[in-house]
């Protein structure tokens, strides 16, 4: 998900995607940002689950459970060769 200030969408090439292979599991509990208690709608609520500041929505009001990710290093170089300097290995899920 993106989320702006304004109406208009983020320019394309400010959207960035990395290998998982760059990134670790957050050891951090998502920090509570909002929720919609005592509006009369559909139970709803937003949290940051990340270093980087991601934002998460979530449906209800509980802290979401789900696996995050953030980069493993405030930095990644390549090699001569195009090795990078941050590889972690992951365990296969079930």
């Amino acid at each position: 998900m993106v989320a702006t200030t304004t109406p208009e969408p983020p320019a394309f090439e400010l959207v960035r995607c990395v290998a998982k292979s760059f990134c670790r599991p957050v050891a951090e509990a998502p920090v509570h940002l909002w929720d919609d208690t005592g509006s009369g709608g559909k139970p709803a609520s937003m949290w940051l689950v990340n270093a980087p500041q991601v934002l998460w929505v979530a449906v209800g009001h509980s802290a979401p459970r789900e696996t995050f990710w953030e980069l493993a290093s405030d930095s990644i170089t390549f090699d001569y060769t195009g090795r990078p300097s941050v590889h972690v290995i992951h365990e296969k899920s079930g």
